[in-house]
């Protein structure tokens, strides 16, 4: 996977989460999108079969905090991105206010549900990793895996920001506002066999052979 990069983790995150397993079976066009600290890898299959692989700088560790602080760390290509974007001053060791914070997890949703959608936003078109898919992708359903995607099924006990920001980054913000933007991408959400795990399970099984 480090050698091949991203669009074969895409796909073998599809793989170790369950979606393919699940589109071959159901006969449904699913998307695995794999959100992790640093980069979405989204893989999507149709009747079973891989279709086309598709990845971004969309992650959660994008900017770094200290644990439960809104103090910026550290951050990376990405996380300049997002902060332009929502014309937000990103500086090591400056404090970011409650809504600076959800507002650049808004902005990588919105990033990722555009791209989900086929259609993807000129945020996304400046976080790809290659080439997005144009045109509409025409989904049946979603499934998220990694770090950050299985905090999408985990519904937050509490909107506390020292509570969200307990892993010293984006990731429970970023899920946080997937949940309320996958109202309108027009697939039905689907939680996958497996989440945190799916690349290690879909390279472990799915890629060896005896």
């Amino acid at each position: 996977v480090a050698t091949a990069g991203p669009h074969l983790e895409a796909y073998i995150a599809g793989l170790g989460s369950g979606a393919a397993n699940r589109s071959a079976k159901v006969h449904l066009k699913i998307a695995n999108a794999d959100v992790g600290g640093g980069t979405t890898n989204i893989s999507v299959f149709d009747d079973g079969k891989g279709r086309t692989t598709i990845c971004a700088d969309i992650g959660g560790r994008l900017v770094r905090f200290v644990p439960r602080t809104t103090t910026v760390e550290s951050f990376i290509r990405g996380g300049r991105i997002i902060a332009q974007t929502c014309n937000i001053r990103l500086e090591k060791n400056r404090s970011l206010a409650t809504d600076e914070i959800f507002k650049m997890g808004d902005c990588l949703a919105e990033a990722l549900v555009s791209i989900l959608k086929g259609n993807p936003s000129s945020t996304a078109k400046a976080l790809a990793i290659g080439e997005l898919v144009t045109g509409g992708l025409s989904l049946d359903e979603v499934m998220f895996s990694g770090g950050v995607g299985r905090l999408i099924y985990e519904e937050e006990t509490t909107l506390d920001i020292k509570s969200l920001m307990r892993y010293g980054d984006l990731g429970p913000v970023v899920a946080i506002c997937l949940r309320k933007r996958l109202s309108g991408l027009g697939a039905k959400l689907v939680k996958p066999d497996e989440t945190i795990y799916a690349t290690v399970i879909g390279a472990g099984i799915h890629t060896t052979e005896l």
